[in-house]
Order: C-alpha cells, then structure tokens, then sequence
C-alpha cells in the first residue's frame, strides 16, 4: 500500500493547504475548472484543500501548481506567508480558523456548545 492517498475521518488544513487553496483563489480559478484541466473529480482538490485529503506529493503538486500558473518557489513562499498569518492570529482570530474548518455536521455541533457556554456567563 505504498504510496496510496489517504482519506481522513477528520480535517486538518495544513499551511501547505490553505496556500495552495489561496494560489487557486488568486488566480480566480474555480475548483472545476482545475479539476477539469486535472482529468480529475471535484472532490479531489476540495478534499486536498480542506486537508481530507493527504497532501499530493511533489509530482502532482507541481502538475497542480502548473495550472495555476506558479512556481513551486512562489508556493513554497506562500506556505511561509501563511504560517507567519497563523502565528500571529489572536483567540479571537483563531477561534475563526478552526470554525471555517469544520464541516457542518460538526459545526452545529460546536454551535450548541457556545451557546451554552454563554447563556451560563
């Protein structure tokens, strides 16, 4: 089973992630339209994206980075970039992040809770 793409139960969206999410972004290239150039399904790059995923190794990141138009030097700085964001992220900020990484069903979840936690202050 070496080299097989593992699917996770849950999501960590590693820098590398978030960065290559923001090249796509900045370059207004719909996860569609990458996929499609790809030859591969939707779900692919979202769960790539969100970090369901495992990170694609280097071979495919580059075919990846390729339709986005960039190098993997100006990826590599936007993975530095991101972490020095994160870094610098307050309770408030942070509690941000971890929220828009949650899928929904886990969301409501987490919703119920602060809910709770603030009807007892």
């Amino acid at each position: 089973m070496k080299g097989k793409i593992k699917r996770h139960h849950r999501t960590e969206m590693t820098p590398e992630a978030k960065a290559l999410r923001e090249l796509r972004l900045d370059r207004q290239l719909s996860i569609r339209e990458v996929c499609r150039q790809l030859g591969k399904s939707e779900a692919f790059l979202r769960h790539i994206e969100t970090g369901r995923r495992d990170f694609p190794r280097k071979i495919l990141l580059e075919t990846i980075l390729q339709v986005y138009e960039v190098s993997y030097k100006a990826f590599r700085h936007k993975v530095t970039a991101v972490r020095e964001v994160e870094s610098k992220l307050g309770p408030k900020e942070e509690l941000k992040e971890l929220i828009d990484r949650l899928p929904e069903d886990k969301l409501i979840i987490v919703q119920a809770m602060l809910k709770g936690v603030l009807e007892a202050l």
